[in-house]
């Protein structure tokens, strides 16, 4: 079997931190893949400021890294992702999120550690570099991604943006952070999309770098059983990740269910 881990860092408060969202829909997402379920190990998060150190002395066999980076922790990740691959040198360093640049001419002149850049959504992408690895090694045929060659940038065909994200299963339903809840370290916030994308083009937002993007909804379902089980994981609070909360009725839907669930517990 082939080891993984995932990385998003975030701060604590107090004795609270948000559960790894994005990396745990990378995760949700590829273990409904038969082959990658036969073939890797997820074997847990990078998801607190640890030492670079520390992650080391726990990914000793590390096949892949998988990280996602943003304003708040992308120098720390890179730190992570630079010793890691410095004591795996044949761990694949894979890295996505808001801080990753769009434009990667020098990326790679600069952090020759990481292999792969994922643009924009990263579920499939990321799937498609697991089967990847399994063959040829090949990444240059998957679309979205910026890959290393010999410290140059070979930029691959634009990713078209998923247009059903219930093909993405939530991580919370599938059971993804289930273990971290067995041996419960911190009190631990969620984030919750009920949709992706914004049709404006605000440029001091992130959602700006996407212009105009269509909205598309997570099913109302989902994000309804999504409330419920962090009712039932007493969760002090969820962040909601959407653009535009609130601008149709679905909203104001889920906003009751939000109510009812607080008079409830």
């Amino acid at each position: 079997m082939k080891n993984i881990f995932l990385c998003q860092i975030n701060n604590l408060f107090g004795n609270s931190c948000f559960l790894p969202y994005s990396v745990g829909l990378l995760q949700a997402y590829a273990q409904t893949k038969e082959e990658i379920r036969d073939a890797y190990n997820f074997r847990g998060f990078v998801y607190t400021r640890e030492k670079p150190e520390d992650v080391v002395r726990r990914t000793r066999g590390l096949d892949v890294m998988g990280c996602s980076a943003y304003i708040w922790n992308n120098q720390i990740t890179h730190a992570i992702a630079k010793a890691v691959k410095e004591a795996n040198p044949n761990c694949l360093v894979v890295m996505g999120g808001p801080h990753v640049p769009n434009r990667s001419e020098k990326f790679f002149q600069e952090h020759p550690y990481v292999d792969l850049l994922v643009h924009n959504e990263g579920e499939h992408a990321f799937s498609e570099i697991l089967l990847e690895r399994l063959r040829d090694g090949n990444y240059q045929g998957i679309a979205g991604l910026s890959v290393n060659v010999k410290g140059q940038s070979f930029k691959t065909d634009r990713r078209e943006r998923p247009s059903n994200l219930d093909e993405i299963p939530s991580p919370y339903l599938s059971g993804v952070f289930e273990e971290l809840y067995t041996d419960q370290k911190y009190e631990y916030h969620t984030t919750q999309e009920v949709d992706r994308g914004c049709p404006f083009s605000c440029q001091f937002c992130d959602w700006g770098s996407s212009v105009y993007t269509k909205v598309r909804r997570f099913s109302q379902e989902r994000a309804i059983k999504e409330l419920e089980w962090f009712a039932d994981k007493k969760t002090d609070l969820v962040y909601n990740a959407s653009a535009n909360y609130g601008m149709t009725d679905k909203d104001i839907e889920i906003t009751e269910k939000m109510v009812e669930l607080k008079r409830k517990t």
